[in-house]
Formats: C-alpha cells, sequence, structure tokens
C-alpha cells in the first residue's frame, strides 16, 4: 500500500478509494502509517478534511484536520507509566509523561493501574517474576516487561490479556534454556551490581526502540511489534531481533487455549 503512493494523496482521496475494501480499524492504522511518513497531502500543516457526506465521516471526524504531530503528543501526554523496577532509571527518561515508581517488594506493585505498567528485572529474577506475575494478571494491568542480563535485553510482549504470555512464563522459560539455574556462572548478587552499572549505557540503546513501542501501544494509531513479537537485543554483537514468545502450556494466563510448546523463553 505504502509503496504505491508514489505521490501525496488527501485524506478524502484514500479514504474514497478504499471504502468497501478494509474494516475501519484497519484503515486507521495504514492512514496514519501515511500521515507519519508524510504521504498524506498538508496544507499549511494540516491534511485536507474529509467530505461532509463521506460515509466513514463519523469515524475520522478528526483525523484529518489534526496533524500527525499533535495527536502523537496529545496520546504521549495521556500515558502515565508504573515502572516496577529496583533500579532508578536516567532522570527524565520518560519525559513529561506521568510516573510513578515502584519497588518490587512494595505492595503496590500489583495493584491495578490504568495506565502502562513497565516492569524492568535482571531477566534470571525468576523469584519476583513468580511472585508478581499472578496479582498482576488478576489486577488486570498492561505490562511491559523489560528484562536484562549483562549481554542484552528483552523485551517481551505485552502482557495482561489471556493468551499471552505472563511474569511466569517468561520465568520458567527462561530457567528452561539455564538448564534448570536461576544465574549461570554469576552469583544474583553481583549480577544485579553489573547491570547496575551498565544500566546508563542499556537505556541509551534502548530508549529509542522502548519509547517508539510504548507510543504505538497508547495511542493505538500503528500496531507495536510488541503486542504479539519480542524484540532481542544483543549489546555484544550489536543485533536486534523479533522473536515470538509463547505462553507455557497449563499456565493460569493462558487457561482455554492451546499453544505450542515453544518459545525463545
Amino acid at each position: 500500500m505504502v509503496e504505491q503512493l508514489r505521490s501525496p494523496r488527501t485524506a478524502a482521496e484514500i479514504l474514497t478509494a478504499l471504502s468497501g475494501r478494509w474494516d475501519e480499524a484497519t484503515l486507521l492504522r495504514y492512514l496514519s502509517l501515511l500521515s507519519d511518513r508524510g504521504l498524506i497531502f498538508a496544507e499549511e500543516g494540516r491534511t485536507k478534511p474529509v467530505p461532509a457526506d463521506h460515509p466513514w465521516r463519523g469515524l475520522f471526524t478528526a483525523f484529518p484536520e489534526i496533524p500527525f504531530q499533535e495527536r502523537q503528543l496529545e496520546a504521549w501526554n495521556s500515558l502515565s507509566v508504573r515502572l516496577i523496577s529496583r533500579w532508578a532509571l536516567p532522570e527524565g527518561f520518560f519525559g513529561d509523561v506521568s510516573l510513578s515508581l515502584c519497588d518490587p517488594d512494595d505492595p503496590d506493585a500489583s495493584t491495578p493501574f490504568d495506565g502502562l505498567t513497565v516492569f524492568l528485572a535482571p531477566a534470571a529474577d525468576n523469584e519476583t517474576m513468580e511472585r508478581l506475575s499472578r496479582p498482576l494478571f488478576d489486577s488486570g494491568a498492561r505490562v511491559l516487561p523489560v528484562l536484562l542480563d549483562p549481554f542484552g535485553a528483552l523485551l517481551a510482549p505485552l502482557s495482561g490479556e489471556p493468551g499471552r504470555p505472563c511474569l511466569s512464563c517468561l520465568s520458567r522459560r527462561s530457567r528452561a534454556r539455564r538448564g534448570g539455574v536461576d544465574a549461570p556462572f554469576v552469583p544474583p548478587r553481583l549480577l544485579d551490581e553489573v547491570i547496575e552499572a551498565w544500566l546508563p549505557t542499556y537505556w541509551r540503546r534502548l530508549e529509542s526502540v522502548l519509547l517508539e513501542e510504548m507510543f504505538k501501544i497508547q495511542s493505538g494509531f500503528i500496531p507495536s511489534v510488541l503486542q504479539h513479537k519480542a524484540l532481542i537485543f544483543d549489546f555484544i554483537n550489536h543485533r536486534s531481533s523479533e522473536e515470538d514468545v509463547f505462553p507455557v502450556p497449563g499456565c493460569f494466563c493462558n487457561t482455554g487455549f492451546i499453544f505450542q510448546d515453544e518459545g525463545i523463553f
């Protein structure tokens, strides 16, 4: 679709061309993507309005008249983040976003939360993941796990809905990959110290990707990779990849769902 648009089009032209061919939700995502890439004709910083008699006028009443950047800012400013972490992030990392910091041992860490919960921990911290998994799932919180080790990071799929891996799934798959031990060769306290020492460097590599995916989750304009897959970062070889992460069969988070017993974690 994007490749076919060799010249800018108005929002009205795109809506007219695709009416009846795509459902409204799909069209909204693609229209947002086109606007983000500058492929929708703009005049004085604003896209031309959709005709009043267009059949989907009601859905897009505000969309064509509001620049995409303004809608981005509005969505971002409406995001509230609860960070569950033993570490403090670099000052100003989340900008003006409403941020509350909770220690994993704080009772508030597993209470209901309307915004986005970012869970930041060592990938080998199985005890904390197992302990918080069920309370967070039962609270209905949307949880974005960010798991670190001395050599890389895992941005796991957004959890909080049936059929998606929970923290317990991630913990069990992580332990299975390590042969059933919590942290091979590295004592847990030393592992924490190594990660904490490298935390500023980690965030310089992760922040742009993490903030972009958080915005996509909040705005709903463009699907986030983290709604279905995990992002894997290899800091040693400077590589990143997208991988599937499946819930563990029989886990409380996927009762009634059938998944293959595979996955990177």
